[in-house]
């Protein structure tokens, strides 16, 4: 496909059983490879197929794909409160959280990440949450300032068996649509 594809008709929609998870695997590896080349060990730059389809199916979680003419071109997943966590600000009952955030390299640079974040947000919001949450690594300060700018904060840091990087948790209040000011 051209990258150059207008994007009107891109479409975000939930994972259906149907959806390839090979493709969806390949697309996370792809989009997660230049962190993996600077020495971050994203679990999304090496899972397996079984793995993928755990984490966009598993305890209630939700996978949703961005689709250009047919073709997947981004993906991300959003997680009901986790009360079991073991990071506390995961815990808390009026927190959702997203990962495998990821847009094909070829389509990077086009809105569609935020497109899929702006469409996890409103999720959460339908879930009741207050607070949006992810992590990534501390050295990937490129992302960081990505979710900075769109209100995010640094609230925790972590450490996870699957990854060589100490992990930052980074939030954002979330706005009701019906209220127009911050969830409290």
């Amino acid at each position: 496909m051209d990258s150059n594809a207008r994007l009107e008709s891109l479409e975000i929609r939930p994972y259906r059983e149907t959806d390839c998870l090979r493709a969806l695997t390949a697309l996370l590896h792809r989009a997660y490879a230049p962190l993996a080349h600077r020495g971050m060990r994203y679990l999304a730059s090496h899972q397996s197929e079984s793995v993928t389809r755990e984490r966009i199916t598993a305890d209630g979680a939700e996978g949703f794909l961005a689709v250009l003419h047919g073709r997947p071109v981004g993906t991300v997943t959003l997680r009901p409160p986790q009360p079991d966590s073991d990071v506390p600000w995961y815990a808390r009952p009026d927190v959702c959280t997203f990962e495998q955030l990821a847009v094909d390299p070829d389509f990077q640079g086009r809105g569609i990440g935020a497109r899929l974040l702006g469409h996890v947000e409103a999720r959460a919001i339908e879930h009741g949450a207050a607070e949006l949450a992810c992590d990534t690594s501390e050295r990937a300060a490129e992302l960081i300032d990505t979710y900075t700018r769109r209100g995010y904060r640094v609230v925790a840091r972590t450490n996870w068996d699957v990854t060589n990087y100490q992990s930052v948790i980074l939030s954002c209040a979330l706005r009701s649509e019906r209220k127009g000011d911050r969830s409290t």
